[in-house]
């Protein structure tokens, strides 16, 4: 027995006022005479229950769980997600039998680490082999505590919840349907309407019965096949590699609540990753002197000679900090702090130099590509009196590659600035503020037809692109603090996700460089051990 004597007797004890009460109320009916319509009731709640469900169409497998990707994942992770999309979507086709069998739950475990597993190692004749233990013993140890914690939550019963009574969700026990036979047979001796209860009970209830049970049980397997996948990312993208610890370190918890919706980079997390990456950097102090912050998140310009980029920097900072002139003045990056809202650290601006519309030399090309494929969110900046772009796809061509190269980093977010507008036609006219997205005057219709052209350039990549005027004279400067400053804002908790994807890449080196440190200290010791003896 599961509860003993003193557990039944106490539990009796508790529940026989309640048994007394229901005892009262039925004598207190059947004297008043209200007994009848207290019985009409129950099959008239029942074709109400069975209209609504009839009106109230229920939810498809669509709509009934909605998968959310990381907010630090990358393009291929989100390809990956929707391949435990089209597994949720699959529930159709199983019975409720399959979906209450424990058995089933493991091939299909199986099965989605299968293909996920050739979606990020497609030429892999085995793509188990390559995974680390540390790896499958953290993924299975944070999906079995999300899947704890939803049972736990939001299935109350699912601490008195047996195995065999969960089996029986999928079909109602024989024992069941024979007795509640018998109930309604000996009702219907006592009281023949019980007759029209008893059929009104097996069109409206029963039909219901079955589809919330139903419901239930595809509902947890779509969870559990979301909870199971979302890790398997996260192993795969090699992010379990350091373990349960590092990953909450770095990452949290990956979602913000047990419904798996992914949360919001935090200042604690990021707090966390500066502190780890501060050390990891501190034992490497004596060959770096002074490290670059790699804690902060990083913002870099780039864009052609004269496109004004030294103009915008001026502007952010509302201070004459950047040169400014017709001729290249930027030969290497240089480095800006800028106040941004919302910033959980530090923000950081880097200048790059400019290249010519025949793209950059390759001392330049360097120097850029340093810069580039170690931002956390670029600025694109494009003079609207020139229409030569085939050095900024250029450009949008090498980031891309790069990040094709290095997978397990995200593609940082773009922001075009298309500056010089006022100086589109009529030139003689500039009076700011233009309403771009709806012109009603010519300057504005101009300032439209450049943002187009440059939108069918730069691609989809590019997510949008605002038109500025970072004139020297203070009167004429547009756009920077009423567009480019809040989209910014706007892009940052992505600029976060991917300076925290780098922190940890740089954590796990770090990680490497201290093991290769022990195994030589280890390697000298025993030299040095051999030698003496």
């Amino acid at each position: 027995m599961i509860l003993s004597r003193r557990s039944w007797v106490m539990g009796g004890l508790i529940l026989s006022p309640i048994l007394v009460y229901v005892i009262l109320g039925g004598y207190a009916l059947w004297t008043s005479g209200l007994t009848f319509w207290a019985w009409a009731l129950l099959p008239l709640c029942w074709l109400v229950a069975w209209l609504v469900g009839r009106l109230w169409s229920p939810p498809t497998a669509e709509t009934l769980e909605s998968v959310e990707p990381g907010s630090h994942w990358t393009d291929r992770d989100r390809a990956a997600l929707e391949i435990v999309r089209r597994r949720q979507l699959t529930v159709p086709d199983h019975t409720p039998e399959q979906l209450i069998d424990p058995h089933f739950y493991i091939e299909q475990v199986k099965s989605l680490a299968m293909e996920l597993a050739a979606h990020y190692f497609p030429a892999a004749q085995d793509p188990y082999s390559s995974l680390k233990v540390t790896e499958v013993l953290s993924a299975v140890h944070l999906a079995v505590e999300d899947l704890e914690e939803l049972t736990t939550e939001k299935l109350p019963v699912a601490q008195w919840l047996t195995i065999g009574q969960w089996q029986a969700l999928g079909h109602t026990p024989k024992w069941y349907n024979r007795v509640q036979e018998s109930v309604w047979l000996s009702s219907m001796v006592y009281n023949p309407l019980n007759v029209l209860r008893y059929f009104t009970s097996k069109a409206t209830i029963e039909p219901l019965g079955q589809q919330l049970q139903q419901e239930l049980i595809v509902r947890l397997y779509m969870k559990f096949i979301y909870r199971v996948g979302f890790y398997l990312i996260e192993m795969n993208s090699g992010r379990l590699r350091g373990g349960t610890l590092k990953y909450r370190q770095f990452f949290g918890r990956g979602r913000s609540d047990s419904l798996g919706q992914d949360s919001p980079l935090g200042a604690t997390e990021l707090d966390s990753a500066t502190a780890i990456a501060k050390s990891n950097r501190a034992s490497e102090s004596n060959s770096d002197p002074k490290p670059t912050p790699s804690e902060a998140v990083r913002i870099v310009l780039v864009g052609q000679v004269s496109s004004g980029k030294s103009s915008l920097i001026n502007a952010l900072l509302g201070t004459h900090h950047a040169e400014c002139d017709v001729l290249p003045t930027t030969r290497d990056v240089r480095r800006y702090a800028i106040p941004l809202a919302n910033a959980t650290g530090p923000v950081v601006l880097l200048d790059t130099p400019g290249y010519g519309e025949a793209g950059a030399s390759h001392e330049q090309q360097q120097q850029i590509e340093t810069a580039v494929t170690q931002a956390d969110a670029v600025l694109l900046v494009m003079s609207a009196n020139t229409a030569a772009r085939k050095s900024d796809q250029l450009l949008l061509e090498q980031i891309e590659g790069y990040c094709l190269e290095h997978p397990d980093l995200r593609f940082p977010p773009i922001i075009g600035v298309l500056t010089h507008v006022d100086l589109l036609k009529p030139a003689m006219v500039w009076q700011p503020p233009y309403n771009w997205r709806e012109p009603k005057d010519a300057k504005g219709r101009q300032i439209q037809a450049a943002l187009n052209y440059v939108h069918s350039v730069v691609g989809k990549r590019v997510s949008l692109v605002i038109p500025v005027c970072t004139s020297g004279e203070p009167a004429r400067q547009w756009g920077v603090t009423e567009h480019v400053l809040p989209a910014l804002a706007t892009i940052l908790r992505d600029a976060q996700s991917t300076s925290l994807l780098r922190l940890f890449q740089e954590s796990l080196r770090g990680t490497w460089r201290q093991t290769l440190s022990e195994l030589k200290q280890t390697g000298v010791a025993l030299f040095q051990y051999w030698r003496s003896r």
